[in-house]
């Protein structure tokens, strides 16, 4: 739960912690590198919950995305079942590589080592909510499309929601992405809501310290002291005071100096 921006628990906040900190790291361990962004339009209790529809989230950071995600994961309860996967992914499970027939025995349990699945439909018919992220898929291939329209299809008849990410740096179009043909892109257009996400603005810090200056944001500094004491011009005692060292300096260098009488020293003896 969470109560204003904190995220809170009724029961046992301590305990509600682990847990939430264990299921964010198991769906991503980038989760635990962001903060949680509490004004996110993906979900507001009791006013919006974009969990339950096809959303294709344009042109975004994925760390952007995981500070919207992360409060929509923790405001969920822990029976929310979620998944979160890259295209390259998907394309495996469809050409049968993480089969189990494909893995060790010891990678065929839970905690294995690698991903076991049969289909792609044992892949993603589970998930309330499936995640797919787009451009992790660089080489052509020509069984991408079909994957990713497959898969596509396969949650829009099961009417569960699927999120498409699209990279910063990269467009979803033929010829741009091998998971992309026009096809795909007419299921996408048709049946996914498109929209954009704003990264958080960051928080200003209080002040700003740079070796021994520190400035306060915002507050515009104040040099009239400074400009003033630089402008004046000097006092007559200030004037004698630096020409002293010098007139004192000019006399001993004209000064003779003086000879020094003494005994010698003895010569040593050889």
């Amino acid at each position: 739960m969470h109560r204003g921006e904190q995220l809170v628990s009724v029961d046992c906040p301590n305990m509600r912690v682990v847990s939430l900190r264990q299921r964010l790291t198991e769906i991503d361990p980038q989760f635990l590198k962001v903060p949680h962004y509490a004004q996110t339009p993906l979900y507001q209790a009791n006013q919006v919950d974009r969990t339950r529809d096809n959303l294709f989230i344009r042109h975004v950071h994925w760390l952007t995305f995981l500070a919207h995600f992360k409060w929509v994961v923790a405001s969920k309860t822990s029976g929310f079942f979620l998944r979160v996967v890259t295209d390259m992914t998907l394309l495996n499970v469809f050409l049968g590589n993480t089969s189990v027939k494909n893995r060790l025995h010891s990678q065929r349990t839970e905690d294995g080592e690698l991903l076991v699945s049969n289909s792609v439909e044992d892949f993603l018919s589970g998930p309330d909510l499936a995640v797919i992220r787009l451009g992790h898929l660089v080489h052509a291939n020509r069984a991408a499309a079909n994957m990713l329209r497959e898969a596509l299809s396969l949650r829009l008849g099961l009417g569960k929601a699927t999120w498409l990410i699209e990279p910063l740096e990269q467009t979803f179009m033929p010829q741009a992405m091998p998971c992309c043909d026009d096809s795909v892109l007419a299921l996408v257009q048709s049946s996914f809501e498109e929209i954009h996400l704003a990264a958080p603005r960051p928080v200003q810090p209080a002040y700003v310290e740079d070796g021994d200056d520190v400035t306060v944001p915002g507050v515009p500094e104040d040099t009239s002291v400074d400009d003033a004491a630089d402008s004046a011009p000097p006092d007559e005692d200030d004037q004698s005071d630096q020409e002293a060292p010098d007139a004192e300096l000019d006399e001993v260098i004209r000064r003779p100096a003086k000879k020094r009488y003494g005994r010698k020293a003895p010569a040593r003896r050889s």
